[in-house]
């Protein structure tokens, strides 16, 4: 009866926008669907109106009803209580002023989210007479979770780890969802439902493919407060995979503790491209000529803005011709058609970079590309990253690439011996420093590497499973700052050379 009670309560503002006649015929409906139960019992709870759209929460103790203290009480013990009166989630909370309230009848209540009752969370003497020096409890219950999904720290904006965003007045609150039970069905919810909505789910990720939540990166909370949900159990009938039935909020029972994540199919994948590479010495360079559907074959425009080496690594992926060792823009009779090309760089084709239109004006300036060319079965190539990306250089993010896509390196168990082997499989000598917390995105490829110093490749180090890497985020990805002792070397014999041949001269 508390639950039909705070739903007409809730509706209560809104009465005047509709006929008199009508509102009261749709309350009687309302109570009379609602079989009577006793609220006089010690323990049992109900929502008294209070303001526009809250209402105080009182407890039954003793022949009394009382408010309860607002100490500690938060988002948790909000949708505790809500689900508790049969509803699906909180809308919001807040404290009410103690004003002339009689004594409140509980207090101190400290849930972690999943109990099915507020008198199952840890919570002071039910009964006592206490004053409530931090307000008393108000809420507003709904049907809905008015949470934000987004995908986090993937390649392109249609793949990632699935993130909740719960706002509530000044307070945000960051969720991710268990892995447990994830399945096809329920990715597809997450595509489907986004504000930028993609078309069906290509893969229901699991494994915490896209890494971790990092720790520190939550708003204005500044802490990531766990998983909001697990074992969700979705249909095309839900709109959203928060509408979706599941285990319960804020559950304890993650078997594997890893995080869900999906990946979107895009609607620009009804694009045709077809790619070739012109003018080059090689099969694997050249300027790169494009045609998309109908529209005739010339070069990419407006290039000098965007292409780098996310752009040249979908190319040459895309031919089979591996990874993108450099690219360049120069001019080229090639005619421009296509604009605004923009990759993340582990696009499987470049149909999914396309961001629309085609050439405003006519231009001198074409993109080349200089590709690996097909890569032997089991190498796995490296890559320092840097900030700017036409060129792969001696400094930064340390990535690796491993079935067509590149991933980052956990610093868990990361030595300087590890560091001597990657700067040695890139042709590097020494090492001049290793460092984490460079932030990266996409998958997390390796964690736990141990090398003993001499192996030519990183991949032949003692690791642990690829994508396995417990507890890792991108806040913990790995990078790296190679020098050439051979290169100083040469110049020091330079240096000393053209001191000799000065000497020689004088005499």
């Amino acid at each position: 009866m508390e639950a039909a009670f705070h739903k007409v309560v809730g509706i209560l503002n809104v009465s005047k926008m509709i006929p008199r006649a009508c509102f009261l015929a749709w309350l009687l409906t309302l109570c009379m669907t609602h079989s009577p139960v006793s609220s006089q019992e010690d323990g049992n709870f109900r929502l008294v109106p209070y303001g526009i759209s809250l209402s105080r929460l009182e407890v039954y103790h003793s022949g009394s009803w009382g408010p309860v203290c607002a100490e500690n009480w938060a988002l948790r013990e909000s949708v505790v209580l809500c689900t508790q009166m049969g509803f699906r989630f909180v809308g919001n909370w807040d404290r009410a002023d103690v004003g002339r309230v009689t004594p409140a009848k509980l207090g101190n209540v400290q849930c972690h989210g999943d109990e099915s009752s507020i008198l199952d969370c840890k919570h002071g003497p039910l009964g006592e007479n206490r004053n409530c020096s931090d307000g008393l409890v108000t809420v507003y219950c709904t049907e809905t979770v008015g949470g934000t999904v987004s995908l986090k720290d993937g390649e392109s904006f249609s793949e990632g780890r699935v993130e909740v965003r719960l706002q509530f007045r000044n307070k945000t609150f960051y969720y991710t969802i268990c892995d447990e039970g994830w399945d096809l069905a329920d990715a597809d919810r997450v595509c489907r439902g986004r504000v930028y909505t993609y078309d069906s789910a290509l893969e229901a990720v699991r494994g915490s493919y896209f890494g971790e939540h990092a720790v520190g990166e939550s708003g204005l909370d500044g802490k990531f407060d766990g998983f909001l949900t697990s074992s969700v159990q979705c249909n095309a009938s839900y709109y959203s995979v928060l509408d979706c039935p599941n285990s319960g909020w804020f559950t304890r029972s993650c078997p594997s503790g890893k995080t869900a994540g999906v990946k979107c199919k895009e609607f620009s994948d009804q694009y045709q491209v077809n790619l070739t590479l012109v003018d080059g010495t090689s099969r694997y360079n050249g300027f790169v000529k494009v045609a998309i559907n109908s529209v005739p074959s010339g070069s990419i425009c407006d290039s000098n803005r965007y292409w780098s080496l996310r752009e040249g690594d979908v190319v040459c992926r895309s031919l089979g011709f591996g990874y993108a060792l450099n690219v360049s823009v120069v001019k080229s009779s090639l005619e421009p058609r296509i604009n605004n090309v923009h990759c993340n760089g582990n696009e499987m084709s470049l149909s999914q970079c396309l961001r629309g239109g085609l050439c405003p004006q006519r231009g001198e300036l074409a993109p080349t590309v200089n590709c690996s060319g097909p890569l032997k079965a089991g190498y796995h190539p490296i890559e320092l990253r840097p900030s700017q990306i036409r060129f792969r250089g001696a400094e930064g993010l340390l990535r690796i690439l491993r079935n067509g896509r590149w991933g980052t390196v956990c610093n868990a168990s990361w030595t300087l011996e590890n560091a001597r082997v990657v700067c040695r499989q890139l042709g590097y000598s020494s090492v001049i420093r290793h460092w984490y917390s460079f932030h990266g995105y996409g998958p997390i490829h390796l964690s736990n590497v141990k090398c003993a110093g001499t192996e030519p490749r990183l991949d032949q180090c003692q690791h642990d499973s690829w994508g396995v890497h417990d507890g890792c985020s991108h806040a913990m990805d790995v990078a790296v700052e190679c020098g050439s002792i051979t290169l100083t070397v040469n110049f020091t014999l330079i240096a000393v050379l053209a001191s000799m041949a000065k000497f020689v001269s004088h005499q």
